[in-house]
């Protein structure tokens, strides 16, 4: 759904579900307004109630919206709040999930006549890339049978010429991703568009570690590796924010200069809340720090050359470890991947006790695959297999511990060390 301010009147891409909307500026906010009769092409309800209905169907109506758009719309009100003041239109896209019209895949706003982000795609480009994308999913993805259906449904929406439309890349791309994972669930596989040329695979079996990346290398070293805070929380919780499980072969001794610093911490809090994952082999050496003897925590099946590799603690770490003490992992619906896999396996290996929300449950391996020279989509290629419980989370999530909201997980565990920390300390 294309949209334009302050009225905008514009439809889904063919297939999709059409809520039709206006943006109308004002000086202290927005009104967003919505539209009886935005129904799914075809639907039999669309025209009910004859010239009365229609007349009322075409009347506006406040309509309530997700707390996500909300604040969303209220960080553009900000940014954008002196054009709003001059009243200057504005234009963007929202895209809706063919299969759940609720659901608000992409929404982006700009200002009417900037069209300098925006990278249109021909009929041409577009069959490539859906042909490419099939290509690659039969021969990469984990699942054949599933590979199958994805391309399946991909071929079939293609010929109804429900992609017929769509101009906008970033649009195309959204819409492919949902329409994978509509069939497949499987929230690792997507495509993506690149305004930069995307670099051709690497010949044979590459090694996805990217460890050799300089550019990677200088993308990790500007977000720090991920590790976004470690301090001390009286009387002496150690608390580590992890957002990012990066390639270790770049950011260990980030890794390891951070749990030094907590090292003398009567108990650890590690916060992946916002860890939407990376590089099991991260996991590997931050679980490390937690077990003094090596310990087996899963094995990690890979199609394409048919193996699986076990992943196990490292029997060598250049700092003291946590053995023996009291270790929290906060979670949350964003945690993902590599941050799942980090709390799935401390929590069966009963080493850690998991505070905040069940995860997003995926528990694939993915490696990029080019496309073209601007598009390329990630394809899972394999799976973990926990050795304690004999399968993984995808799909289902990792459930915590102490279930609750993840803006109180750190108060809840800060509560329970302390009490923790306090009774051991009496006992002595």
């Amino acid at each position: 759904m294309s949209l334009s301010g302050p009225d905008i009147r514009s439809r889904a891409p063919a297939g999709g579900f059409c809520r039709m909307i206006s943006i109308r500026p004002r000086v202290r906010g927005w009104s967003i307004v919505g539209h009886r009769n935005a129904r799914p092409p075809g639907d039999p309800n669309a025209n009910r109630g004859g010239a009365a209905g229609a007349r009322r169907a075409r009347e506006p109506r406040e309509v309530k919206t997700q707390p996500w758009l909300r604040a969303h719309l209220r960080l553009c009100r900000r940014d954008c709040r002196d054009a709003f003041v001059r009243q200057s239109r504005i234009s963007g896209t929202l895209v809706v999930k063919s299969d759940d019209p609720a659901a608000i895949s992409l929404l982006s706003l700009e200002q009417a006549g900037d069209k300098s982000g925006e990278f249109t795609v021909d009929g041409a480009e577009q069959d490539h890339v859906i042909e490419g994308a099939e290509k690659l999913l039969s021969a990469f993805y984990l699942s054949r049978d599933m590979a199958q259906k994805m391309s399946a449904a991909l071929r079939a929406q293609q010929k109804r010429g429900d992609y017929r439309d769509i101009t906008n890349s970033d649009v195309l791309t959204t819409r492919l991703t949902d329409d994978m994972r509509a069939v497949s669930h499987d929230k690792h596989v997507s495509v993506h568009f690149s305004r930069e040329i995307v670099p051709p695979d690497p010949p044979d079996e590459p090694d996805r570690s990217s460890d050799s990346d300089p550019l990677l290398a200088k993308r990790l070293a500007a977000s720090n590796c991920g590790f976004e805070k470690a301090e001390h929380l009286p009387p002496n919780i150690g608390y580590l924010k992890l957002n990012l499980f990066a390639e270790p072969g770049i950011c260990a001794p980030t890794a390891i200069a951070a749990m030094s610093f907590l090292a003398n911490s009567d108990a650890l809090i590690i916060d992946v809340r916002d860890n939407r994952g990376g590089a099991p082999r991260m996991v590997s050496l931050i679980c490390s720090y937690l077990f003094d003897v090596p310990t087996h925590l899963d094995d990690i099946y890979d199609r394409q050359k048919n193996t699986t590799e076990q992943s196990w603690t490292f029997p060598y770490l250049p700092a003291k470890n946590f053995a023996g003490k009291p270790v929290y992992v906060l979670t949350s619906r964003k945690t993902f991947s590599a941050a799942e896999e980090f709390g799935y396996d401390l929590k069966n290996l009963k080493r850690a006790t998991l505070i905040g929300e069940t995860t997003g449950g995926g528990a694939h391996t993915v490696a990029p695959h080019r496309l073209d020279d601007h598009f390329y989509i990630e394809v899972p290629f394999g799976g973990f297999v926990n050795p304690m419980t004999g399968t993984d989370w995808e799909g289902t999530g990792v459930v915590p511990d102490i279930k609750v909201a993840a803006a109180d997980a750190l108060h809840e565990a800060l509560k329970r060390a302390r009490e923790q920390t306090a009774s051991a300390k009496s006992t002595r």
